[in-house]
């Protein structure tokens, strides 16, 4: 073993050698965390009185019915006593301003304006949306064409149908956003320049009735008797987020239109074959049994909103910081907050929303990209910019800026990306077509011809466009149509409490936080009473992922069977549910549960490390081994272009945003994770005779997107020194060798990046894992590779203030003394422990052994189980605790306080009145 190396001296702590300070001293970083084990002092629980929300729905609605024009329908306003903040604080009102702006000046096709060159508008154009028409409607003077752009997303006057008659998977989306535009602009006029004096609909009358008709026609929950006529039809009415949009929606629409009989009706067609063409568009026949009040709507769904709303007070939400559900789950929560007439739902719906900003403040906040998320596309996790949050993000916190350069670079990812999507549909229809001329046994030339007239019109239907866009131009924005930010921009009801802004200024030093959020399948049984049968119980699982899980299979079987859904996935997936008794279904699901249980969000516990520049963020021991479909497990960003992690992927494509396991979506095996402060060991492993070895293979691979950073180099132990390293800049291609070693006891190699004053150090404990390198690798300068069945990482994030220099961050890691178990690299042995320890520069020694339950810092066992719900350096909020008071400071330290009772639905503090 290596003598230990000079440490950099640790300025940001003012000590002169971390490695030396007593015990009781290790915690002047954050006081607030010193634990002991076993843990005395870690309570994780309160006794607070539980949630006993009263979910009998209201008898009256006291709308007042309103018209915009004679022939226009009669819409239902409930006028709130309490006045609200009269719309956004001061910066946050501007940034929404610019960006409804910037979203009108964008065209739908920005080729029109620019010809295929020039500054586009907006970094991703595309097809109008019914969020994105809200600035229009916001903004009437700045767009003369907003009744022809809503007419088309209508499909005002034509045959094929949109997709809310369709009852297409998202509807629920596009109707939260019709009822936002019908709620805040359905009744407005303007001045009629035909008539003097006159006035005229903000919103023509004919567009309004059929937007009615759109919202009186449609389905709002699984459990009604409407059935679609294609037994296959993947409508998603139970993950988190779905569900509170349906529910929004169904007693939102049936407060808007009071006086109305709800009669579902779908428009749909026959599907072809491979000797027919699909059939035209047809409106299915009406079934009068599927009739329902206005009433009877809001009856229906007011009880699944309390629910929903008491839990995500109770629990956090278990699709914790997605970088796109999020999104809407601010969508439905404001247009609860602004429309509903119920003032308890409103003031719950505001205190849920609180936590979701409150959850984005500290995981993203200015000018970074949110991390570690319990549901996450890889579109999502490659940039900031590619989270659905950020346009939503930049108009709370700011700081987003554009860079050119780094524009360009992701251009050309793009294309690429365009390419190789564009291909693998091809692939997809020339697979079909194959299949094709086998049913129909087709030889030779018949074959050949069949094909062609398959594929060829496909190509002309789908040109492959590599045009190469120039960088945004007008504005920062990401896209025209964040449905989140076009909702807050017309936000005139949500006071957003000022202490979340303290979580989302730029920390004066580095800050460490933890929290948890949802809760295990027998804790929600012997604690809250959340069964395993019955439809709510169910879907209170289901809107965690538990679908398949041993404690649900019989339950969601009943329910997919009461809802006919044996042709759905993800039902239709799973061996035997319709067929087997219960408990051999049971017994199934135990033997799979490294599928059955691997995508439950269940228990989360999160840490977080924010400093200037930079964040580090994960979730501890979240379902370590299993399959997981979209778990963002750990994340590092500086800033909102450049995200480092790692995943053991499935030998499958990610060009589109599907549920994995696939190449960077989700794990194959969800690794083993421990953070303390500003550094992380992350452990993938798959044991040889293991179900997700054989179904999806092995490695381990992590995304590191040399071209963003500044700077970037690669740190490997010299094979003839070991007190020397090679280097190599990552940029250039330039080599060289260093007089100091990298201090791990069996090898490993080093990545860096830096980009403007925020630094990332990659540690792989395998020397053969490799950085893709060269023309014709799909993710050349972006993969670190790790053919092999084990492998350990360590992330460590730093900053100019704390670490000086990049070559000082570069040497203060790569002097830190490592120490890799022979299991790693022989998993195989059964006589040999997996583990890893750390020591974390200006910090103490991270160890991790997967034969141990718990991790350790510097030779103490801690606590990465059961986290308090919040944990911070201005407040500790304990789980089970649902009347607390979160609070922050501001840029100048003076204190910010938000109180929420949850008991009795109280929500007071620092910016909640006018």
């Amino acid at each position: 073993m290596k003598e230990r190396p000079e440490e950099t001296p640790a300025t940001w702590l003012n000590l002169a050698d971390a490695a030396s300070v007593p015990d009781e001293a290790v915690d002047i970083l954050a006081p607030w965390l010193h634990e002991n084990f076993p843990p005395p002092g870690e309570p994780t629980e309160a006794h607070d009185p539980p949630l006993r929300s009263d979910d009998t729905p209201p008898a009256e609605h006291p709308g007042i019915p309103l018209q915009a024009g004679p022939s226009c329908p009669k819409l239902y306003y409930f006028m709130r006593d309490d006045p609200g903040c009269g719309g956004l604080p001061g910066e946050v009102a501007e940034r929404a301003r610019a960006y409804q702006l910037a979203a009108i000046r964008d065209p739908k096709d920005w080729t029109s304006i620019t010809g295929g060159n020039g500054a586009r508008p907006m970094r991703q154009p595309s097809a109008m949306s019914i969020f994105r028409l809200l600035a229009h409607y916001a903004h009437p003077e700045q767009s003369p064409d907003r009744d022809k752009l809503l007419a088309e997303w209508l499909h005002f006057n034509t045959d094929d149908p949109n997709d809310v008659e369709q009852w297409a998977e998202g509807a629920d989306f596009a109707v939260n956003g019709l009822l936002r535009l019908l709620f805040l602009y359905g009744n407005a006029t303007l001045s009629d320049p035909t008539q003097p004096g006159g006035v005229k609909p903000l919103i023509p009358c004919e567009l309004q009735q059929e937007a009615v008709t759109q919202l009186l026609r449609f389905k709002y929950f699984g459990d009604e008797p409407a059935r679609h006529p294609d037994p296959t039809h993947s409508e998603c009415y139970w993950s988190e987020n779905h569900q509170l949009l349906f529910a929004t929606a169904e007693y939102l629409a049936g407060q808007l239109l009071i006086s109305y009989t709800f009669e579902p009706l779908v428009k749909a067609r026959t599907p072809g074959g491979c000797a027919t063409a699909p059939g035209p568009w047809e409106q299915q026949p009406l079934n009068i049994a599927w009739a329902m009040s206005a009433g009877d709507r809001m009856a229906r769904a007011y009880p699944r909103l309390v629910r929903w709303l008491d839990h995500r007070l109770m629990f956090g939400l278990s699709e914790w910081t997605s970088p796109v559900y999020f999104d809407w789950d601010i969508v439905a929560l404001l247009n609860l907050i602004e429309f509903c007439d119920n003032s308890a739902i409103a003031t719950k719906a505001a205190m849920v929303l609180d936590i979701v900003l409150l959850e984005l403040a500290r995981f993203a906040g200015h000018g970074q990209g949110v991390g570690t998320a319990g549901r996450a596309y890889p579109s999502h996790k490659y940039t900031g910019w590619g989270a659905s949050v950020c346009d939503t993000l930049q108009i709370l916190f700011g700081k987003w800026e554009v860079d050119q350069a780094a524009e360009e670079i992701l251009e050309t990812w793009r294309l690429q990306n365009v390419l190789e999507r564009w291909n693998k549909d091809l692939r997809d229809v020339t697979m079909a077509a194959e299949k094709c001329v086998e049913e129909l046994g087709l030889q030779d030339g018949e074959a050949v011809m069949y094909i062609a007239q398959r594929v060829e019109p496909w190509k002309l239907a789908n040109p492959l466009d590599q045009t190469r866009r120039a960088a945004p131009g007008l504005s920062i924005w990401n896209v025209a149509d964040c449905a989140g930010a076009h909702s807050l921009a017309t936000s005139k009801r949500y006071c957003i409490p000022t202490a979340i802004f303290g979580y989302a200024n730029p920390p004066r030093v580095g800050r460490f936080e933890r929290s948890r959020v949802s809760i295990e399948f027998e804790e929600g049984e012997q604690e809250h009473g959340i069964g395993f049968t019955g439809q709510r119980n169910i879907l209170d699982w289901w809107a965690r992922g538990g679908f398949g899980a041993p404690q649900t299979i019989v339950g969601s079987r009943d329910l997919a069977v009461d809802w006919r859904m044996q042709k759905i996935s993800p039902f239709s997936k799973m061996p035997g549910l319709f067929s087997l008794p219960d408990a051999a279904l049971i017994l199934g699901a135990k033997l799979l549960d490294v599928e059955s249980l691997g995508s439950c969000l269940t228990t989360a516990n999160l840490c977080v490390w924010r400093e200037h520049g930079a964040t580090l963020s994960s979730v501890q021991k979240f379902r370590f081994g299993q399959v997981g479909r979209q778990a963002q497990i750990w994340q590092a960003t500086l800033g909102p272009y450049v995200t480092v992690w790692s995943t053991y992927p499935a030998a499958e494509s990610s060009e589109k945003d599907e549920d994995g396991p696939s190449w960077w979506g989700g794990n194959a095996a969800q690794p083993r994770v421990v953070q303390r402060d500003d550094a992380l060991i992350c452990i993938h492993d798959s044991t040889l005779l293991s179900y997700t070895n054989f179904k999806y293979g092995h490695r381990s691979h992590a995304w590191f997107p040399v071209p963003l950073f500044h700077e970037a180099q690669e740190v490997r132990p010299d094979p003839e020194d070991e007190d020397r390293s090679i280097r190599m800049n990552l940029h250039t291609g330039a080599v060289w060798t260093d007089p100091l070693g990298v201090n791990a006891e069996r090898g490993g190699v080093w990545w860096f990046g830096r980009r403007d004053n925020g630094y990332i150090g990659l540690f792989s404990a395998k020397d053969d894992c490799m950085l893709l390198r060269g023309r014709g690798q799909r993710w050349a300068d972006r993969e670190i590779l790790c053919d092999d069945r084990v492998n350990v990482f360590i992330c460590q994030v730093g900053s100019e203030e704390r670490f000086g220099t990049f070559h000082q961050f570069i040497t203060a890691c790569v002097a830190a003394e490592i120490t890799i178990g022979q299991g790693v690299y022989q998993p195989s042995n059964p006589f040999v422990d997996i583990h890893c320890s750390y020591d974390v520069p200006n910090g103490r020694r991270l160890s991790i052994n997967l034969e141990k339950r718990f991790p350790a810092w510097h030779g103490t066992d801690f606590w990465d189980e059961r986290f308090p719900r919040w944990e911070t350096p201005w407040c500790r909020v304990l789980w089970r605790q649902y009347q607390y008071t979160i609070r922050s400071e501001d840029r100048f330290g003076a204190p910010l306080e938000l109180m929420h009772d949850c008991v009795n639905g109280i929500r007071s503090g620092h910016g909640l009145s006018p």
